[in-house]
């Protein structure tokens, strides 16, 4: 019997989410045409350009990306923008490196950078209370360490992902003031500087920051402090009749297959998530970030601040660690050097932003499909590795193409996988195809053969390799044994009247039953277990995913059926009748 290999679990999907295709690509790496050198210091990219531009278009074909553009920096200077698909589908404008997109939480780096324009002018301190800027910001902190600046660009605050108004899922967004003053009295989650935890509601109040201390309201701010002197034509905080007009189309889709055009409304949170802009101008601002922070006779920011920015924080910086976050820029060993950058994700619209300081390379990946991280970032370093194979005179790299399971195999490999003291993997088959569900919650990947091995591939997947020899599988030399699977059992009343769907039609909430335990989906994709409290109360897992160390709190009415859930401090109402399917991965 073949042996197929799993890679499963003790990663964070925080930490999944900006690296699973680095260890995807350095997997598949294997030998093709090698790139000529013209000179040490002018290589000829010609070849890596030739292939990177063949992947995006099989690509966007093999996963259905409506448009993707992409914009590649070496040597201070854009060597090639290039689109494929279509900005407009109706008309069938063609998508090039000028097509604007939401950028989602690339647009943290700008806010992040503003603020630290105003240090450099003697105006903000980024160690003092916050409160010496924002007075009315009053979080409930019950330790003793004040929230800073520096804690809230380093997601370090231990404030919440998001606020209960002006989120994520807040179609009638409010002020910039009331979405961060929506945060006032709600505990903090951990103590500040102990822990990452990831917080829109964080920058939300950096960006009220930069507006209280600036005078300007924050997009004139950013537009005349950043984007105009960078030249970044495209690029606003604010959808300029101008911006509409070059705004490519989005789609969103979920598990069950449904595909709906994508919501376009702004949020509260808008610091955090809400810039447009184009590859060509964030390559732009790339280039700037790669020259010491100068653009002709205009300085973005001193050089030792921006320095400052690239520096992991709150983390030994010997040996470096392999992931951290500086001031806004998420820091990555890549290859044995330091790779700078971020991902954004909103409503429709996929991003990563990613370079190389220390070889003077980047690239901007952006599509028009909802969730599709996995595909950019994957694209992202294909692109660095090609450019580096140029640079070193090596082959380019070639990828293969994985295969479906054959007819019969997800329903004998399904099943809980676990070993003592480390997080296990469930391995869940429906109709067929085969998903991988790590212990504590992310995406559902689905499974593919890659010769003797399997692999987490297709639009989710994290591109790890496992083996499997009908009773365990094998990942990073450790062994799951396989569990025999539970006596079936009916759903107690209690869990009974919290089961189904809540929330707007744009973001729907599906919580399930399966095997006893409560699940929860949430924005689409984001499957995680919850752990009992009591019987209106639960937790999300307290260890990766987007909202570790939160609860859900349910309210029902007097026949015991909730009828909404306030989850990670925002409330959802229960919807009275369904407007799509019903979640079927877990439920079967």
């Amino acid at each position: 019997m073949p042996h197929y290999n799993l890679l499963c679990g003790g990663k964070s999907i925080v930490r999944i989410f900006f690296t699973a295709f680095t260890v995807f690509s350095a997997f598949t790496l294997l030998l093709a045409a090698t790139c000529p050198i013209a000179s040490a210091q002018n290589p000829d990219y010609q070849p890596a350009i030739d292939a990177i531009k063949a992947r995006l278009a099989s690509q966007q074909q093999e996963y259905g990306l409506p448009a993707v553009s992409i914009a590649v920096v070496a040597n201070d200077r854009i060597i090639w923008s290039h689109g494929v698909g279509f900005q407009d589908q109706a008309k069938r404008i063609p998508a090039d490196g000028t097509t604007v997109y939401r950028v989602g939480s690339v647009s943290k780096l700008f806010t992040d950078i503003a603020v630290m324009q105003l240090v450099d002018e003697g105006k903000l301190d980024i160690d003092a209370r916050v409160q010496k800027y924002l007075p009315d910001f009053k979080p409930a902190n019950q330790f003793e360490k004040a929230i800073t600046l520096r804690q809230m660009m380093t997601h370090r605050s231990g404030l919440i992902r998001e606020p209960p108004v002006g989120s994520y899922f807040d179609a009638n967004p409010p002020s910039l003031a009331k979405t961060v003053t929506s945060m006032n009295g709600i505990p903090l989650v951990y103590e500040p500087e102990k822990q990452i935890k990831y917080s829109n509601g964080a920058i939300a109040a950096v960006g009220w920051a930069v507006e209280t201390v600036d005078g300007r309201p924050f997009a004139k701010a950013l537009r005349e402090r950043i984007l105009q002197p960078l030249g970044m034509k495209n690029s606003d905080f604010e959808k300029t009749p101008e911006i509409a007009k070059k705004v490519a189309d989005a789609i969103m889709w979920t598990y069950q297959g449904e595909i709906f055009p994508a919501p376009t409304f702004e949020l509260g949170e808008f610091p955090a998530g809400c810039l447009y802009s184009s590859a060509e101008d964030l390559a732009n601002f790339m280039r700037v970030l790669m020259n010491q922070g100068k653009r002709d006779s205009f300085t973005l920011l001193k050089p030792k601040t921006l320095q400052e920015m690239f520096t992991p924080q709150f983390v030994p910086k010997e040996p470096p660690p392999p992931y951290s976050f500086g001031l806004g820029f998420v820091i990555e060993q890549f290859d044995g050097m330091q790779r700078m950058g971020h991902g954004g994700a909103v409503y429709g619209y996929s991003t990563e932003l990613a370079f190389i300081p220390e070889r003077k390379i980047g690239v901007v990946v952006i599509t028009s499909k909802d969730v599709t991280n996995r595909i950019t970032t994957r694209l992202a370093n294909e692109t660095l590795r090609a450019l580096l194979a140029c640079q070193d005179g090596k082959p380019q790299p070639t990828y293969p193409k994985f295969q479906p399971l054959p007819a019969g195999m997800a329903s004998k490999v399904a099943g809980k996988y676990t070993l003592e003291n480390k997080p296990g993997v469930e391995m869940i088959a429906h109709q067929d195809k085969l998903y991988a569900l790590p212990e504590n919650g992310g995406f559902l990947e689905e499974v593919f053969v890659n010769g003797e091995e399997l692999i987490t591939a297709g639009t989710l997947g994290s591109g790890f390799p496992f083996r499997w020899d009908g009773k365990t599988i094998t990942a990073r030399g450790l062994t799951y044994q396989k569990q025999a699977p539970p006596a079936p059992q009916p759903v107690s009343k209690e869990m009974a009247g919290v089961l189904g769907e809540y929330g707007p039609d744009h973001n729907v909430l599906f919580l399930v039953e399966k095997d006893g335990r409560l699940y929860c989906l949430i924005e689409w994709f984001f499957v995680y277990p919850l752990r009992r409290i009591s019987a209106d109360e639960y937790a999300f897992p307290d260890v990766g995913g987007l909202y570790h160390g939160e609860k859900l709190i349910f309210k029902r009415d007097e026949t015991g059926k909730a009828t909404q859930v306030v989850a990670a401090s925002v409330l959802f109402e229960r919807r009275l009748k369904r407007t799509l399917k019903p979640f079927q991965m877990l439920t079967r």
